[in-house]
């Protein structure tokens, strides 16, 4: 089980991405769920949530831009104080 476990998945906007957080969270993981569009990443945070009832985070930036990577590792660690499972999807 990986319930409690912090997992940032990136590119989890859609397909393989999404696959994989839909499997963390039904395992019990708090999922972060990395994408460029802030709007579909709250959307998939909001379909996580409802249907598993855990915690999932939005962290929409581009894994291209070392500046806002830095900053979201940071919100991470301010909220989380710590990340259990990365998968680099995108």
């Amino acid at each position: 089980m990986l319930s409690g476990k912090i997992a940032l998945i990136t590119g989890a906007s859609r397909g393989i991405g999404y696959a994989i957080a839909h499997c963390f969270a039904e395992q019990g993981a708090i999922v972060l769920l990395n994408g460029r569009s802030a709007e579909t990443i709250d959307a998939r945070c909001e379909e996580l949530k409802s249907k598993f009832g855990g915690d999932a985070l939005a962290l929409a930036y581009d894994v291209r831009d070392r500046a806002a990577v830095s900053s979201a590792f940071s919100q991470i660690f301010k909220a989380f104080k710590r990340l259990d499972v990365l998968v680099n999807n995108a």
